[in-house]
């Protein structure tokens, strides 16, 4: 999977969708949601993945969370349970450029999680200005580095196969 063009198109319909007057919190659940659907295309439920998001079938730590799940069968019912079983990805987004604190917080969760592969996007706003730009790029690069420190230096941070 090309996570890259899975982005642009969900950032292209959503950016289609979205109105001047949304507030960042409504464009930012837009995005979510667009992004989401193009996961879900990815990943099928009937393959044995399931994303979360808000309302899909609920946000799981993250803005969005891809796991691979297995099947048991219940103890009491003997019914099939599919419970998670890999964190393949977890993704965080931020778009607004004033809040750096909520740009620390969600980068935080990203260094805390155990997922294959981490994915943060935020607006291009933080690359507009000298400043806002030394920042975010110090800032990404030591949490890097913190994620890569928690795998073995033999295996790269993201393996997906999807």
């Amino acid at each position: 999977m090309n996570i890259g063009s899975v982005i642009d198109v969900a950032l292209r319909k959503a950016m289609e969708s979205t109105t001047d007057d949304e507030s960042n919190s409504e464009r930012s659940a837009r995005w979510i949601k667009f992004f989401n659907a193009e996961l879900v295309e990815k990943f099928p439920y009937q393959d044995g993945y399931c994303v979360f998001s808000r309302g899909n079938p609920k946000e799981l730590l993250y803005d969005i969370t891809v796991i691979q799940q297995f099947t048991e069968e219940s103890p009491i019912r003997k019914v099939e349970l599919r419970l998670p079983g890999k964190c393949l990805w977890q993704i965080e987004s931020e778009f607004d450029e004033r809040d750096s604190r909520s740009l620390a917080d969600d980068l935080g969760k990203l260094v805390l999680g155990a997922a294959v592969c981490k994915l943060f996007v935020t607006s291009n706003e933080w690359f507009s200005n000298c400043h806002k730009y030394q920042w975010i790029t110090n800032v990404t690069s030591q949490v890097a580095r913190v994620i890569h420190r928690k795998f073995s230096s033999d295996r790269p941070v993201c393996t997906c196969s999807q």
